[in-house]
């Protein structure tokens, strides 16, 4: 009889711990990229100082389940691309900085002040991108953050707009392009950087040659790979 009641209190003993082990919330470990995904939640464009700002706070980490490590590396990575900004402004360029997070899509283009004429660029959202079809005069795409061919030569209308689209990435990532045969408001290059996908393209109005014939020969030529294990395109349409 003795051993039949200690088997019953063995038996209660395990499943109340079971009951409380329940109740208690499990915590899994999150990956690195889940982790950044977090962060990116907390990043902003700081269009003064022209780069991407981030504070994660002690109260943030342990609501998020975030690690030191990898705050720390991601952290590193946005200083790293805030360099880049840095120097690309210093030679001039004008550069366009893009985040897209749950607080939705946003842009900005530092150095503007250098054009005189301005034709901002326009953000087109992806469920408005599947609506319009057009017809593309020239096509470049890259995939696993390199493209796919470096430049593109067509013949298009005098002037032409261009779609910059990535659907996926993993972290940061940036590219120039160059218009080898005409010019835009913001100059001959397009120097862009982003940390997600762009749920959507950056249309540029417009891109122009001095030429007045009915037909005329474009060639835009990608400077560097896109990095970011980024996948998307650069469509050029003509001006309707």
């Amino acid at each position: 009889m003795k051993k039949l009641l200690l088997s019953f209190a063995f038996v209660f003993a395990l499943v109340g711990c079971k009951k409380e082990f329940d109740e208690e919330k499990i915590i899994m470990p999150l990956t690195y990229e889940q982790e950044a995904a977090v962060i990116n939640n907390y990043t902003t464009i700081d269009t003064v100082n022209n780069c991407y700002s981030v504070i994660i706070t002690d109260e943030i980490m342990l609501e998020h389940n975030l690690t030191e490590k990898n705050v720390i590396r991601a952290l590193k990575g946005i200083e790293s691309i805030n360099k880049n900004i840095e120097e690309d402004i210093k030679d001039g360029k004008m550069v366009t900085l893009t985040l897209n997070n749950m607080h939705g899509f946003k842009s900005f283009t530092a150095n503007i002040d250098k054009s005189q004429i301005k034709f901002l660029d326009l953000y087109v959202p992806e469920s408005e991108l599947k609506r319009t079809e057009r017809a593309y005069a020239g096509k470049m795409s890259f995939a696993y953050g390199n493209w796919f061919e470096y430049s593109k030569s067509f013949e298009a209308t005098e002037e032409v707009s261009s779609d910059f689209c990535v659907t996926s990435c993993e972290g940061y990532w940036s590219t120039a392009i160059v218009c080898e045969t005409g010019s835009s408001s913001y100059g001959p290059a397009f120097t862009i950087y982003g940390n997600s996908n762009t749920a959507g393209c950056i249309k540029r109005y417009w891109w122009f040659t001095d030429t007045k014939d009915t037909s005329c020969h474009w060639t835009f030529r990608a400077q560097k790979p896109v990095g970011g294990n980024a996948k998307g395109y650069f469509n050029i349409s003509d001006v309707y």
